[in-house]
């Protein structure tokens, strides 16, 4: 079944409703993946927020390891000090990019200073946004399918000039019974 229905290539009210539901799941498995993308999201803006007090690193140590696809993996933990005490703010996350093995600017809570973050995980989490795009195009293109093909079949819009009452019936089966057999033939 072609379900490209933008241009009348969908023939029958079976093949758009058959279409309809497969935008209905489209729009089933955006919406499930954009949960929890949106949750992290929103987790990741709340602890930054907090993150109001900056200064910059005294050390690093990069731990590597290697991943199953065979790569490097590094995941910088960096030591600053906040009134004479030594923290450790490790990376949230792992990249096949390594880090500068400079002192970076550290961004931390002022009444949690092991509440922190690098600009090495700030960039890391970001890049969580890239991934949104995935469940809004199964979104649109979800909608899209269940709005064209619920307007078709609304419509009696099909092929020819045919409505959906229009349509040729199915072929009986040939068990040697006379063909003309559920149609009118007058």
């Amino acid at each position: 079944m072609d379900v490209d229905i933008t241009n009348n290539s969908v023939n029958s009210p079976k093949e758009l409703h058959t279409t309809r539901k497969l935008g209905i799941i489209f729009t089933i498995i955006g919406i499930f993946l954009l949960i929890p993308l949106s949750f992290l999201i929103a987790m990741y803006k709340i602890n930054d927020s907090k993150l109001d007090t900056q200064t910059t690193s005294t050390s690093v140590t990069i731990h590597e390891k290697i991943d199953v696809e065979n790569d490097t993996m590094y995941k910088p933990t960096y030591e600053f000090e906040v009134n004479g005490k030594a923290y450790f703010c490790e990376s949230s996350v792992s990249s096949s990019i390594r880090p500068d093995e400079g002192n970076v600017t550290i961004y931390y809570e002022s009444t949690n200073p092991n509440n922190c973050a690098s600009d090495y995980t700030r960039t890391g989490i970001k890049f969580i946004y890239f991934f949104l795009v995935l469940p809004i195009v199964f979104i649109i293109v979800g909608i899209v399918l269940i709005v064209t093909s619920t307007k078709r079949l609304k419509n009696n819009n099909f092929p020819n000039g045919t409505t959906a009452s229009q349509q040729p019936p199915t072929t009986p089966s040939s068990s040697g019974t006379d063909l003309s057999q559920g149609y009118n033939l007058s």
